[in-house]
């Protein structure tokens, strides 16, 4: 069963939001330290279980290490592309979707009511 929410306004999904390189590169670069630091950290902790020679190669941590480095590795290589598109088009407007919008984390920058 979805949230309540996936049913209430179904075309929002065509919701369209402008924005332009400048206003989404702090997003992306803030994003982008994120992940940089969650797959070095992930990094970091593999190598630690790999030089302790008491824990076995089996150990179900390295399966979610792995995950993590993927996960975070792979949002990293995004990020850097959009860090680069957005610095070299500051002027350019980008039309996102709601998706997007929650991807970036645009919300926090959103006026309070």
């Amino acid at each position: 069963m979805g949230l309540f929410n996936d049913n209430v306004y179904p075309k929002r999904l065509e919701w369209e939001y402008e924005y332009t390189g400048a206003q989404l590169l702090p997003h992306a670069e803030a994003l982008l330290k994120r992940h940089s630091t969650k797959e070095t950290e992930a990094r970091n902790k593999t190598a630690d279980l790999l030089r302790d020679a008491s824990v076995s190669q089996n150990d179900s941590r390295f399966a979610d290490l792995k995950r993590e480095i993927t996960t975070h590795g792979t949002l990293k290589e995004q990020l850097e592309v959009f860090v680069r598109q957005f610095t070299l088009e500051p002027d350019r407007k980008f039309s996102l979707g709601l998706g997007d919008v929650t991807f970036f984390e645009l919300t926090t920058s959103f006026p309070k009511p």
